[in-house]
């Protein structure tokens, strides 16, 4: 059935953007923290299908957003590859971390562990269509090689990744093998969301700003191509966050259908290089939309007006804020419904 969102990508013209939010499903929701108290942990959470669904369906019902994402985690995929993964709420996410020791596991093995995606993502379709969503897309996502690799290097999160970084450059070798490796895997597991239902799917690349000129266009720019090309016939995004003048290779080189755009990335010049039948997603500082009132308001105007003449699709540009009240969620949803 065609959406809203996927007339958006196939570069139909509509009447309105369509609406969604990066963690649109999250802590800022009363009902979702209600909710996460049914689980020992995140990470149990996020294994479990019918507490993901439901945690996916409760900003539909609050605010009918034009799509709904599974709710999953990018480190699920290191989970199925055997490393340790810990969610502390005061130190973010924790892995045992590889080096150029690391065995990589058979792909299938873990494929088969990240099944309960797939499972998450076909019940909600299901119920998608049982409680009237079935105008709304379903997303599905992964994070991008690169990224993944920053957590897997570092073993957690990290302002700069400096362990990646010089690993990146003293082990090139094995840093090329673990990049292909999670390359060829996340095609699949992206795949695997697609047949369980996903209209389209998102590639995150978190820590894309870290890699240099050089660093980007071998562990950035070329797996995502590799990713795209091996996911014909699905509508692909890309969020490259803080990749600055980068994004134009990203756009220009990858095959992607569309680009997510983070707050610091200038809407003007990006609707001047970038091509004009790409999708741009974005791109309202999450900031903006915890403040909320009129200075939120009209900037999401100002955005919808930058980006009328092209495909484009609104988003923040990065996840919404847990301190965010939902109010505000549904202010902003007014403001683009009503934008022409």
């Amino acid at each position: 059935m065609k959406t809203l969102f996927t007339q958006t990508l196939a570069k139909e013209k509509t009447g309105v953007p369509p609406i969604w939010m990066m963690r649109q499903a999250g802590r800022y929701l009363p009902e979702y923290r209600l909710l996460r108290k049914k689980s020992p942990n995140f990470l149990s959470f996020c294994l479990t299908p019918s507490l993901t669904v439901e945690a996916a369906l409760q900003p539909m019902r609050r605010f009918f957003f034009d799509a709904a994402i599974v709710f999953s985690d990018i480190l699920l995929v290191p989970y199925a590859m055997g490393l340790s993964v810990v969610f502390d709420e005061k130190q973010g996410p924790l892995l045992s971390p590889v080096d150029k020791k690391f065995c990589f596991p058979k792909e299938e093995d873990v494929l088969e562990k990240l099944q309960v995606v797939a499972e998450s993502v076909s019940l909600l379709r299901e119920k998608m269509n049982e409680e009237s969503f079935s105008e709304s897309a379903l997303i599905g996502f992964c994070g991008a090689p690169w990224t993944l690799a920053a957590y897997m290097v570092e073993g957690k999160g990290s302002r700069d990744f400096f362990l990646l970084r010089r690993l990146a450059l003293q082990e090139k070798s094995f840093f090329q093998d673990l990049i292909a490796y999670l390359t060829s895997l996340l095609s699949k597991f992206l795949g695997l969301q697609v047949r369980a239902g996903a209209d389209m799917v998102q590639i995150f690349d978190t820590w894309a700003g870290l890699a240099d000129s050089e660093q980007f266009h071998e562990w950035i720019v070329a797996p995502t191509k590799t990713m795209v090309d091996a996911l014909q016939e699905t509508f692909v995004m890309g969020f490259a966050r803080q990749a600055g003048n980068k994004l134009f290779a990203y756009a220009h080189e990858t095959g992607l259908d569309g680009v997510s755009l983070d707050s610091g990335c200038d809407l003007l010049l990006a609707n001047e290089i970038l091509p004009r039948d790409l999708v741009l997603q974005g791109n309202l500082d999450p900031v903006r939309l915890l403040v909320g009132g009129e200075g939120m308001r009209n900037e999401a105007r100002k955005i919808c007006e930058q980006c009328q003449h092209r495909p484009f699709i609104f988003n923040l540009g990065h996840g919404i804020l847990k301190e965010t009240p939902p109010e505000h969620v549904e202010q902003l949803v007014k403001v683009v419904r009503e934008f022409r």
